[in-house]
């Protein structure tokens, strides 16, 4: 992971109750909640997060974003508008080799009102 912030271990999370025996990706809820791609797709018509999604890499990227975000509702509940929390590295980099951007270009954590120079450039 690119920075500090995002280079920590499921074992550091501050809410313990979904951890098992070692790491979280492991778990059956986990593969169920973050990585099934029918549960994902409900998600993405549930959340409103749907648009054209004709190319793989755009596809992957809602895939992505809604893995995420699946993965912090379930660890955390609502966080709410600006709210965001950083996302252990082994769940990050499972979510990306299930759902992988053909050329490889991801984002790291964002804090609210950060904004990534790619996306800035094609603003």
């Amino acid at each position: 992971m690119k920075t500090e912030e995002e280079s920590y271990c499921c074992m550091e999370l501050s809410n313990k109750k979904y951890l098992q025996d070692g790491c979280i990706c492991h778990s059956r809820k986990f593969r169920r909640q973050c990585l099934k791609k029918t549960h994902l797709e409900f998600l993405l018509t549930f959340w409103n997060l749907q648009g054209p999604t004709n190319e793989i890499s755009c596809k992957n990227r809602k895939l992505r974003q809604t893995a995420y975000r699946s993965f912090i509702a379930w660890i955390y509940g609502y966080l709410g508008r600006n709210n965001r929390k950083p996302i252990p590295a082994c769940v990050v980099q499972k979510v990306r080799n299930t759902f992988p951007d053909p050329e490889g270009r991801y984002r790291g954590f964002l804090r609210p009102f950060d904004f990534n120079a790619f996306d800035m450039a094609l603003g």
